[in-house]
């Protein structure tokens, strides 16, 4: 590591003369340039090893069945869907992908690797801003190699491009008070509502940000920039609000209410282990990295940013979860890149700024903490397998249900492409095709008046059925289901529990048949 300027101070109080930034010093050395680099290479080696290896899961496929078919279709679930609404952005961005990569594993996988290597550049950027020289690549080397961030660049859903878009609203941000120029603050309001748009847990960065803007107590051009762009980003967010509160499903449902097991899933999501006293250490270093940045504020960086962005969100949803359940370890993503920039401040702290203690220390907490995330993913579903092994036993007078309804785009994803399955025109129930959009209209008490269900000579059952700390009782109730399961057992003489695919608590592909005469 080569040790580069300390970061540079934000002036936001006109009343004495402002100072002057050196824009030398914000000039990048040659190593930070390599460096930066060699984190972007990172990234973009781990996640794309293996990329298209697993299946896709539900979430992943929802993302295909809701942006991979027409505009018209993508445009009426962003109406119609509240909890698809709060990433809106994103899906007609995966719309546009897909029209020009396709829509394999590995094309649908892509956008989220390539912004989170992307992501490495304007993260760089804010780190050099915000702490010292010596913290700021010790967090380049924690957010590239976190397991948490490394799991969402494969997984094809709207996190990565979230994180680059609030990454780039906060190096913007640091440019508006550093300049205090329109232009400035006019990028940090266009990449602020973008970030909104493409995941809404986005506004509680935008909210962090102006937090620690308040602590400063800004006055004259600087209060008057934030004051304007404040109300910019509140009349632009406005319509998402609505939508998303009006919508009559706000996708977040099926979240359990606030519990423990939900606390310590997302410090384990964080932390990059579940060992208790790893934890422990890397909550040290944490705390020791936060409290080093909100010092940092009277001499290198005046705005606690590092503070309020890991903070605020977290606090926020915590509180907001107590009323309405909204805590899912993934959508605080949006405050990774804030505790890598802390647990860089504390290892730069306990190696006394020092590049060689700092790097040592730096090495062995990647060691600690990095997980072998190059064959996992799926989150337990394996629905390649699941769709193949039904293709090869089904008759095309099988009933195929697939359960609950906003499940069979797994299914049908795969389904398409094998040579029995793609015979129909779709599963049995819900009443759909296999190359329908997504939707959230069909109500899953209605599996148990299907008639044709019980009139087929034999019944492939695929059940999703998640089970984690974050589902709420209702949904791991599934009383329609149970009743489909009384109904079947009692038409049905033989149960049969298909496999061989990989173990799963998530997913369960059962046949009902009666003996052969």
């Amino acid at each position: 590591m080569t040790r580069t300027s300390e970061s540079v101070s934000v002036h936001t109080r006109p009343t004495a003369r402002r100072a002057q930034v050196d824009r030398r010093a914000l000039q990048w050395t040659t190593p930070e340039k390599v460096w930066v680099v060699a984190l972007v290479a990172v990234v973009a080696i781990q996640g794309a090893w293996h990329l298209g290896h697993a299946s896709l899961w539900n979430d992943e496929a929802a993302t295909w069945a809701i942006s991979g078919h027409s505009f018209r279709g993508l445009f009426h679930v962003i109406q119609s869907s509240g909890g698809d609404r709060g990433a809106a952005l994103y899906y007609f961005v995966m719309f546009v992908w897909i029209h020009l990569f396709g829509s394999s594993e590995v094309a649908l996988r892509a956008l989220s690797l390539v912004a989170a290597s992307l992501t490495m550049i304007p993260f760089h950027a804010c780190a050099r801003r915000l702490v010292a020289p010596t913290a700021a690549w010790a967090a380049g080397a924690v957010l590239a190699t976190s397991a948490f961030y490394l799991e969402h660049a494969r997984d094809a859903r709207t996190y990565s491009l979230a994180v680059l878009l609030v990454v780039l609203a906060v190096w913007t941000f640091l440019r508006a008070l550093e300049s205090a120029s329109p232009q400035d603050w006019f990028l940090f309001s266009v990449f602020a509502v973008l970030a909104i748009y493409v995941h809404w847990f986005s506004a509680l960065v935008i909210v962090a940000l102006f937090v620690a803007l308040l602590a400063t107590r800004p006055e004259g051009e600087i209060r008057r920039r934030a004051t304007t762009s404040a109300v910019v980003l509140g009349a632009a967010t406005l319509p998402l609000c609505v939508l998303v509160v009006t919508g009559a499903n706000s996708g977040v449902d099926w979240i359990a209410p606030l519990n423990v097991a939900e606390l310590r899933a997302t410090a384990t999501q964080f932390a990059g282990t579940g060992d208790v006293a790893l934890q422990l250490v890397i909550a040290m270093l944490l705390v020791t990295g936060l409290v080093a940045s909100w010092a940092s504020r009277r001499t290198e960086c005046p705005s606690p940013i590092v503070v309020t962005w890991f903070s605020v969100p977290i606090v926020v949803t915590i509180l907001v979860s107590i009323v309405k359940p909204v805590l899912v370890p993934r959508y605080l993503i949006i405050a990774l890149p804030a505790y890598a920039l802390a647990i860089g401040a504390g290892l730069s702290t306990f190696g006394r700024r020092r590049v060689i203690p700092v790097a040592l220390l730096t090495l062995t907490f990647v060691a600690c903490c990095y997980a072998d995330i190059w064959h996992t993913g799926a989150a337990g579903e394996n629905w390649r397998a699941i769709a193949a092994s039904v293709d090869a036993r089904a008759h095309p007078d099988d009933a195929i249900v697939v359960y609950p309804a906003t499940a069979v785009s797994s299914f049908s994803y795969y389904a398409r492409q094998d040579a029995t399955l793609r015979a129909r025109s779709g599963p049995t129930w819900p009443p759909s095709r296999w190359d329908a959009p997504f939707t959230r209209a069909i109500a899953n008490s209605s599996v148990a008046r299907q008639r044709d269900i019980l009139g087929a000579p034999v019944v492939w059952l695929v059940v999703r059925q998640p089970r984690g700390d974050t589902i709420s009782a209702s949904v791991k109730a599934a009383p329609a289901l149970r009743a489909l399961r009384r109904q079947l057992g009692a038409r049905f003489a033989t149960m049969t529990v298909i496999g061989p695919w990989h173990t799963s608590k998530i997913v369960s592909v059962v046949r009902y048949s009666n003996p052969r005469p």
